[in-house]
């Protein structure tokens, strides 16, 4: 039986990385993801699953964090901007 491999790789955003679970290797080092529709990528690391979704599923808890602090200051500096220049409200949607 295959050993379940999770790699990882660089990406723009925060976390810096994405990563998923190794369907394919190709001959140029080249992943292809289960959960990237036969996309492929060159990790940066692959690891055995169970130690890959251990930090895979921290990233994400960072992630969600990052996300939920980044709304949270757009909401206290759109309210900022509000007081200091009542003019500049944002419209509703």
């Amino acid at each position: 039986m295959k050993q379940s491999l999770i790699a990882f790789w660089r990406h723009d955003t925060f976390p810096y990385c994405l990563w998923g679970e190794v369907i394919r290797i190709g001959n140029d080092g080249a992943i292809t993801a289960s959960n990237y529709g036969g996309r492929r990528f060159m990790p940066i690391r692959i690891l055995p699953a169970s130690e890959g979704r251990k930090i895979a599923n921290k990233l994400q808890a960072l992630r969600d964090e990052y996300e939920h602090q980044v709304r949270t200051l757009r909401e206290t500096s759109r309210i900022e901007v509000e007081k200091i220049a009542p003019f500049i409200k944002r419209e509703k949607t």
